[in-house]
């Protein structure tokens, strides 16, 4: 069985660090997943360097960013959007600024949800 994965992430003012979070993602070796970046009122461009990234790649159905006009803080911004995740999708939680160390993360953790 495939699991299906969806990143969450949300961001505030890590502009100079997102791109790693993002390339740490996209370094995974299994590639059933997609991620949701939401930028919580940064003040630098958080949001744009993910959507940069997105489009040049061309991975836009992949990786979508939410981009907050009041700020919500970690809490509101994961819960406001778990309602939105399909009940066959796996969360895994991510700040911005965090990156995966290793490339096999998900391949792992779709053995375990096996």
């Amino acid at each position: 069985m495939e699991n299906n994965f969806v990143f969450l992430t949300p961001a505030f003012n890590c502009e100079k660090e997102i791109n790693q979070t993002l390339f740490s993602m996209l370094a995974q070796s299994y590639k059933n997943w997609r991620a949701i970046f939401i930028d919580d009122v940064s003040d630098d461009n958080t949001g744009q360097v993910v959507e940069d990234i997105a489009k040049k790649l061309g991975l836009g159905d992949k990786i979508k960013v939410v981009r907050r006009e009041e700020k919500f803080g970690e809490t509101k911004n994961t819960l406001s959007e778990i309602e939105n995740i399909d009940d066959n999708e796996i969360v895994c939680r991510l700040d911005g600024g965090d990156w995966l160390t290793e490339n096999d993360t998900l391949t792992y953790l779709n053995e375990i949800y096996k």
